[in-house]
């Protein structure tokens, strides 16, 4: 299920500096150090495939097609990311660094 509309990483990372005032940053790992990432903690090597495997979709901008099932479920369209960044922007902020500190 969608918003409505699909963003990539860099986007969700400039709404929520945007929202929080702190830097949040997407960095593309490369597939194979994720890979032995996930394993090392656990994951299946199954589930793992699964991951890079959406995360290859993402990249290529087809994982997810916005459709218009979470207003068909809610019975309300579905808020956009940005909202949601700002409704929640203080809990957000704790997930970053403070860019003081640093």
């Amino acid at each position: 299920m969608t918003g409505p509309e699909a963003l990539n990483h860099d986007e969700v990372a400039a709404i929520l500096s945007a929202a929080t005032g702190r830097r949040f940053v997407y960095e593309d790992v490369a597939p194979d150090a994720y890979r032995r990432t996930l394993i090392a903690a656990g994951i299946s090597d199954y589930r793992a495939e699964l991951v890079l495997n959406l995360f290859a979709r993402m990249r290529r901008g087809t994982a997810y097609p916005v459709h218009d099932d979470v207003a068909r479920v809610l019975g309300r369209p579905p808020i956009a990311f940005r909202d949601f960044a700002r409704d929640h922007a203080t809990a957000l902020a704790e997930q970053a660094p403070d860019p003081l500190s640093s």
